[in-house]
C-alpha cells in the first residue's frame, strides 16, 4: 500500500503487517486530479510545471487531506488519485481489490463534497465544542447542513462511494471550502434516507446480516464511469475477489453474480426484477415469450434489484447450487402453469411477510434438455402463499446463464449477372437456404 507522507507529500511504499495509522480521502472525481506520476515528480518539475500542478483542484483537496491529518494526529494519508500508479495493470487490480479493505482500516475517512457549497458560520461554534473532547466529536449531533442539502451532493450518486461510506468507522464530512458539517455518527439518521442503507448497518458495518438484493438495492440507483465498475465498486460489499477484465461490458457483474454465489447459499441473489417487467396478478394470463426475448439467471446491472431492498432468505436455505455449463443447476420446488411456463420458487420473501415466499417466472428452454430453463422477461418477483409453495415439487432444474440462440435462420440471396441478353445489373433471383440450428452439425 503507497501512502503520502501527510508533512512532506512524499509517497513511501507500505507492506500490510507494518502499515502505520492513516487517513483515506472519499471524493468525486474531476477534470483536474493529481496523478501517481504527477505527485511522485513534484519536487523535481521545472516550477512552471510545479506552478501548473499546484493550481489544480486535485492538489487542493490532497493538502487539505494532508492538513487534517497532521491535526488529529496522523503521519500519513491515502488518497486514490495519486496512490495508485494505474499504468501498472496489476497494482490497479491489486487496489480494486483491496478498496474495501483499505477503507475499513483506515483510522479516519474524510469525505469532501465539493459541490455543496451551503454553511452556516453561526451554527459553527458546535464544531470548536466537540473538538474541545474527542468522544463528543464522534458522537455530539452536530447538526450544520440540511438533509435536502446533503442529498444533492454527487457523491451519493457514485458507485466507489457506496463502499467508501460504509466500511470505514470514523466518517468525517467536509464541503466546499473544507468546512466541517458533520460525521457518520451524528448524521446517521440523514444518510440512512438518502442513502437507503439502515442505520445499524452504518454503525456496525455488519454486511453478512444483509441479504444479498439488499446490498444490491443500495447501488442500483449509482453510476460509474465504466460500465464493469458497476461490478468493481462492489467488491467489497460482497467480500468477493476477481481479476479486472476492462472492456468486458456487462458481462463484468455476471461475473460478480457468480463469485457470490460461490460463497453464499442466499438466493435473493435470484429475486431481481427485469427493467420492463410489469405485474402478474393472475398466473394464468401470463403468455408465453419467444425464447430470444427470456432472460438468464443473473441480472443485467444493479437497477434490477431496485424493487428488491425488502427481501431477504428464509430461515431454510435450500439445497446448494452450482454453476455448470447448462447454467445454474438447483434443486428447488417448482410448479407447472398453464401454457408451458412454470413458477421457481425462491427461499426469500419480503422482510415481515412470513405468509409468502418469491418465485420468478420461467419457460423451457427449446431444443435444450427437458430441465434446462429461461427466465420470463416480462413478469417480476411473484408472491407465492405457502399454501401454494407446498404443492411445488421438488425439481432438478438448470437456469441458463443466459439465453442461448436457438433459432433456424433462413438467407435469401441475390445473385448478380449480367447477361447480355439483360440490362447491365438485372437480377436473377436464385434462393439459397441454409439453415443452422442448436445441435446440427456444421
Amino acid at each position: 500500500m503507497r501512502l503520502i507522507n501527510a508533512e512532506t507529500l512524499k509517497l513511501i511504499n507500505f507492506h500490510t503487517p507494518n502499515l502505520p495509522r492513516y487517513a483515506i480521502l472519499s471524493h468525486t472525481w474531476g477534470s483536474s486530479e493529481i496523478t501517481f506520476r504527477e505527485l511522485r515528480n513534484l519536487k523535481m518539475s521545472l516550477k512552471t510545471a510545479r506552478i501548473k500542478t499546484k493550481a489544480k483542484a486535485g492538489y487542493y483537496k490532497i493538502t487539505k487531506c494532508c492538513e487534517q491529518a497532521r491535526l488529529d494526529g496522523l503521519e500519513y494519508v491515502w488518497v486514490d488519485t495519486c496512490c495508485i500508479d494505474k499504468s501498472s495493470s496489476a497494482e490497479l487490480s491489486e487496489a480494486i481489490n483491496s478498496m474495501y479493505r483499505w477503507y475499513k482500516n483506515a483510522a479516519v475517512c474524510y469525505v469532501y463534497l465539493d459541490d455543496i457549497d451551503l454553511f452556516d458560520p453561526i451554527r459553527a461554534s458546535d464544531i470548536g465544542f466537540a473538538r474541545g473532547d474527542p468522544e463528543k466529536f464522534w458522537t455530539k449531533c452536530i447538526d450544520l447542513i440540511s438533509e435536502k442539502d446533503l442529498g444533492k451532493a454527487r457523491w451519493f450518486t457514485r458507485g466507489w462511494t457506496l463502499q467508501e461510506l460504509i466500511a470505514p468507522q470514523n466518517v468525517v464530512f467536509y464541503i466546499k471550502g473544507w468546512n466541517y458539517v458533520g460525521n457518520k455518527v451524528s448524521m446517521r439518521e440523514k444518510l440512512a434516507r438518502i442513502t437507503s442503507i439502515d442505520e445499524a448497518t452504518l454503525m456496525t458495518r455488519n454486511l453478512e446480516a444483509v441479504s444479498v438484493a439488499r446490498r444490491m438495492a443500495w447501488a442500483a440507483n449509482r453510476v460509474t464511469t465504466r460500465v464493469e465498475d458497476l461490478a468493481y465498486c462492489l467488491l467489497g460489499i460482497f467480500d468477493v475477489n476477481m481479476p479486472l477484465l476492462y472492456g468486458e461490458g456487462e458481462n463484468a457483474f455476471v461475473r460478480l453474480q457468480e463469485e457470490i454465489m460461490k460463497d453464499s447459499e442466499d438466493q435473493s441473489l435470484f429475486a431481481w426484477r427485469p427493467a420492463d417487467a410489469s405485474e402478474v396478478y393472475n398466473l394464468d394470463l401470463l403468455l408465453p415469450m419467444k425464447p430470444e426475448e427470456g432472460r438468464g439467471v443473473f441480472a443485467r446491472h444493479p437497477s434490477e434489484f431496485v424493487v428488491s431492498s425488502a427481501v431477504r432468505p428464509t430461515s431454510s436455505r435450500g439445497e446448494p447450487y452450482t454453476l455448470t455449463n447448462k447454467g445454474v443447476k438447483m434443486e428447488i420446488p417448482i410448479l407447472p402453469l398453464e401454457r408451458g411456463i412454470f413458477l421457481i420458487i425462491l427461499e426469500c420473501n419480503y422482510d415481515g411477510d412470513l405468509s409468502h415466499r418469491l418465485g420468478i417466472a420461467v419457460q423451457k428452454l427449446p431444443g435444450g434438455s427437458t430441465s434446462q430453463f429461461i427466465r420470463h422477461d416480462m413478469v417480476g418477483l411473484i408472491k407465492v402463499s405457502q399454501a401454494m409453495a407446498q404443492r411445488a415439487d421438488i425439481g432438478t432444474v438448470y437456469l441458463c446463464k443466459k439465453v442461448p440462440n436457438t433459432q433456424d435462420y433462413s438467407s435469401v440471396f441475390k445473385i448478380f449477372r449480367a447477361d447480355s441478353h439483360m440490362g447491365y445489373g438485372e437480377i436473377e433471383e436464385a434462393s439459397i437456404v441454409s439453415k443452422y440450428s442448436l445441435g446440427d452439425e456444421a
